[in-house]
């Protein structure tokens, strides 16, 4: 199954680049003036943690918005501490299966407060049913022990949304250009 999932990685890829113009959307909504996003935290657990800790740097570089990783279990124990404020906060669990009772248990607990919206970067469609907001790997389920194609793609999005929100398209068609010249 994994060597499958590994050579699945272009069709992966093109998925992604074929939705370009429905996550610019999601981002459009989510980063509107209305929702005035503050602070992001990213949050997963284990790999998915560690694509946060990439997206947290890579986001607040390019923005300047305030991004930091949080792994669920802390967001959830702890949630009064990271997200009871004035700020509006945008919660992003990175997660390639919707139903990871840790992801789950945190995004509920975040949602529970006024201030915070949540945007899924997932492999999984169910994940809209406890998200405010989602953008979708559409290729790149699947059924590994360890992360194959989501890691990458999973890695993708959080580039293209922080690209995006910068302003820095001409960043994704350039990512886009290259990964059809490949």
């Amino acid at each position: 199954i994994t060597y499958k999932e590994l050579y699945e990685q272009p069709k992966c890829f093109q998925g992604i680049i074929d939705t370009l113009n429905d996550i610019f959307l999601v981002l459009d909504d989510v980063f509107s003036k209305e929702n005035n996003i503050e602070e992001v935290i990213f949050t997963g657990c284990g790999t998915s943690l560690y694509i946060g800790q990439s997206a947290a740097h890579a986001f607040y570089t390019l923005t300047k918005i305030p991004a930091r990783a949080i792994p669920c279990s802390e967001l959830f124990f702890y949630s009064d501490t990271y997200l009871k404020s004035q700020r509006n906060v945008l919660v992003v669990p990175i997660t390639r299966k919707s139903y990871t009772s840790e992801v789950r248990m945190a995004i509920d607990r975040a949602r529970t407060y006024s201030n915070v919206k949540s945007l899924s970067i997932t492999c999984d469609p169910d994940s809209n049913k406890y998200n405010d907001y989602m953008i979708l790997s559409p290729e790149s389920a699947e059924d590994s022990v360890i992360m194959t194609k989501s890691f990458t793609g999973m890695v993708f999005m959080s580039m293209i949304s922080a690209y995006y929100v910068s302003g820095k398209k001409e960043k994704i068609t350039e990512m886009k250009n290259y990964y059809r010249q490949s």
